[in-house]
């Protein structure tokens, strides 16, 4: 029985934080890509030669041992070999900064946290993460060595083109549908109002400190909202916290202040900057 070839569309938004230097998100698609092709050609053997039954659809590859084992041999076997290599001339090419923090760092954090997903490969991601950790000098046990998410993420609903009229919700941090200084209709490539979606995130803040400064607060123990203004405690004697707290706040504007600094939004900076002072 002969199969189509697959395509492998990768729209990996971590790939989009390695630096294109050194070839490093080409070769991280090219190693994911290769190994999802290579596990899906797998599955699609074991269909022809087999047929399980499942009474519930299972995620991952824990219900087939076989593949589970095929997919560790190749982790410790070509995938490895390949990382290797490729670590190896990254690092030679784009030398550490002098925090630590590297190229090759990044680019092996980011593809071991891909190839850990499924959490029946764990112990061989680990395996080969903490080898390739060594080959760059750091530490398996190093804060270094944890992978953090770096991009920012807030989602903005129901956003129409004025050229088509599509309607969509645009994720102004990880949607592929940009350009360096705005967002782009995925049909038909305009280019979004990026000072109405500014006006927008600036609606968003002055609601969100009036909700926050209005706001009731709630016991901690059994969450009856405070209705008198002047106890000090509940009548279970527990203390009273606030419903918004400080730190998501905190957060909401931090990452507004991330965007407003990517995307060259100055009014919106402007703004976040001088509440985060008033609230540090």
């Amino acid at each position: 029985m002969v199969f189509l070839q697959p395509v492998v569309v990768m729209n990996w938004n971590i790939a989009e934080q390695l630096p294109e230097a050194a070839n490093c998100r080409n070769h991280f698609n090219a190693v994911i890509a290769g190994f999802i092709n290579a596990i899906y050609v797998r599955l699609k053997e074991r269909e022809v030669t087999t047929v399980a039954m499942h009474s519930q659809p299972s995620l991952g590859l824990a219900s087939r041992e076989d593949v589970v084992e095929y997919a560790k041999e190749l982790l410790e076997g070509e995938i490895s070999q390949t990382l290797f290599q490729v670590t190896e001339k990254i690092n030679n090419r784009l030398r550490p900064l002098p925090d630590g923090t590297s190229a090759a760092l990044d680019f092996v954090k980011s593809i071991c946290h891909i190839l850990g997903l499924d959490t029946a490969l764990q112990d061989s991601v680990n395996v080969l993460k903490s080898n390739l950790l060594r080959l760059i000098g750091v530490g398996e046990f190093s804060d270094k060595a944890v992978w953090h998410d770096p991009t920012v993420s807030y989602v903005i609903p129901q956003i129409i083109c004025k050229a088509c009229n599509h309607c969509r919700d645009i994720d102004l941090g990880r949607d592929h549908h940009r350009t360096d200084t705005a967002w782009l209709c995925p049909l038909c490539n305009t280019a979004y109002d990026s000072t109405e979606i500014e006006c927008l995130l600036l609606n968003i803040i002055s609601k969100k400190l009036l909700a926050y400064n209005l706001q009731d607060l709630q016991c901690k123990k059994c969450s009856q909202i405070k209705l008198e203004n002047l106890i000090i405690r509940c009548q279970c004697a527990s203390e009273f916290k606030c419903l918004i707290s400080r730190t998501d706040l905190t957060q909401l504007l931090e990452t507004f202040l991330s965007l407003a600094r990517k995307y060259d939004m100055p009014a919106l900076c402007e703004t976040v900057e001088q509440t985060l002072q008033l609230i540090y």
